[in-house]
């Protein structure tokens, strides 16, 4: 008599009997969810096909580099389908047994499909099958349905299913982040460029991000260290339209083994934060080696390097938001680098307020072209003739000075200060008005 879904199943013998079928070697490595997501970048297979080859090649490279995570997606029918089938039971089952999560597949027609339908297929597989989360295709990537999606994820939550990933496909609005664990922000026949991949992860943390390449003949090492920089799932295959997840790559151990060569590589880590300490994130930059950038993205980034090579990492101001300084001290937005153990760069930004010296006579008529100089810790900064402006940094200690001419003799500043050398910290912008008489 065929077991039942709820019945409990007797997995390690069926995975014996799957492997030794395929010829395979039996060396199971359990793997908890936990240690799973603690590994940078893992696999999100498609095994669109039914269970048989392909299943056990996944299962195989699971054991073979039992450090990279393997998360594979399974479709019965355009989702669970109507009737339990022992078959992909047993093989969801070794997978699992294997250290493989497993999330069955469910459309939404980019929010077409009524939320409950979709709840129902959550459902259905919580009670056919042992999946450990939800792949939600066909998910939008405009406004207006991210309750739609952030309900569903907190309903498969509420069903023990621990990993709801989205595909969209393409980049999603910033405000899509979070309504589910993870976003498929790429799903194409080719490789994403630099600039697409800083674009569509938004300086958000790898881990919120799935890609996937397919029609792809050759597999290079340096694709997969690229994509892995950004995500913290990848596939790539040379599987091509209409079904390029019907089979596995004939490079899925490459694959595997250049993601498991990728976690053991040390990195770089580019924080941003205020003067003050205050989280501050979103700050472009770019990894420059041999004269050629190899990654770019926002704060906070990481990127897996060689050791003994050296990097350039260059962090740029944005809006108000002006570099002074790193962690070291060293006040060059560009900080070189021979990449050895991973090392953590904090970049220092603070907002750039105007600091305008303006002079008048006290009988109350303007006065224009008086002398003013900028100083800081003891240094001319600049000077000029009023009215003149000196762009600074927020936090910073600055000194103003402006000087007699002529007739024309300094009284006070505007607040009743006299002497014509005045200190500040400055935390905004900033009009000083000196009083001349004549």
């Amino acid at each position: 008599m065929l077991l039942k879904p709820s019945q409990v199943r007797s997995t390690g013998a069926v995975l014996g009997l799957l492997l030794a079928a395929l010829a395979l070697p039996l060396a199971v490595h359990p793997m908890t969810a936990a240690a799973q997501t603690s590994a940078p970048t893992g696999l999100l297979i498609p095994l669109y096909s039914y269970p048989g080859v392909a299943w056990a090649e996944v299962m195989q490279q699971r054991l073979a580099f039992p450090s990279v995570p393997i998360t594979v997606i399974i479709n019965p029918d355009n989702g669970p389908g109507t009737t339990w089938s022992p078959v992909y039971d047993q093989w969801i089952v070794a997978l699992r047994d294997a250290g493989i999560n497993v999330l069955g597949y469910v459309p939404t027609l980019y929010g077409a499909a009524s939320q409950s339908s979709v709840e129902s297929a959550i459902a259905a597989y919580k009670q056919m099958y042992f999946v450990s989360g939800i792949f939600l295709d066909e998910m939008s990537s405009v406004n207006g349905y991210q309750s739609y999606y952030s309900t569903l994820t907190s309903y498969a939550h509420s069903q023990g299913l621990g990993l709801v990933v989205g595909n969209a496909g393409e980049g999603v609005p910033s405000s899509y982040l979070g309504t589910v664990d993870v976003i498929l922000v790429y799903e194409n026949p080719s490789v994403p460029s630099l600039s697409t991949l800083a674009s569509i992860t938004v300086g958000q943390p790898k881990s919120d991000f799935a890609l996937v390449s397919y029609d792809i003949p050759l597999l290079n090492t340096s694709i997969v260290d690229t994509m892995a920089n950004y995500a913290g799932y990848i596939y790539i295959t040379n599987g091509a339209l209409p079904n390029p997840y019907g089979s596995v790559p004939p490079y899925l151990s490459k694959l595997t083994s250049d993601l498991s060569m990728f976690a053991l590589q040390p990195s770089i880590v580019v924080q941003s934060q205020g003067l003050g300490g205050s989280s501050l994130t979103g700050l472009w930059l770019t990894i420059t080696s041999g004269g050629s950038t190899v990654a770019e993205g926002f704060t906070p980034f990481t990127f897996t390097g060689t050791v003994g090579d050296q990097y350039t990492v260059n962090v740029f101001n944005y809006g108000s938001e002006v570099f002074t300084n790193w962690q070291n001290g060293n006040s060059s937005p560009s900080q070189t680098l021979t990449l050895g153990p991973s090392t953590t760069l904090t970049a220092y930004f603070a907002p750039e307020y105007s600091i305008q010296v303006q002079s008048v006579l006290s009988s109350g008529g303007s006065l224009d072209g008086m002398w003013a100089g900028f100083y800081q810790g003891g240094s001319t900064i600049t000077s000029g003739f009023t009215p003149t402006t000196y762009e600074g940094v927020s936090g910073g200690q600055y000194t103003v000075c402006v000087g007699n001419y002529g007739s024309y003799t300094f009284s006070h500043w505007d607040d009743g200060l006299t002497n014509p050398c005045r200190t500040f910290g400055l935390d905004s912008n900033l009009v000083l008005t000196a009083t001349y008489n004549s």
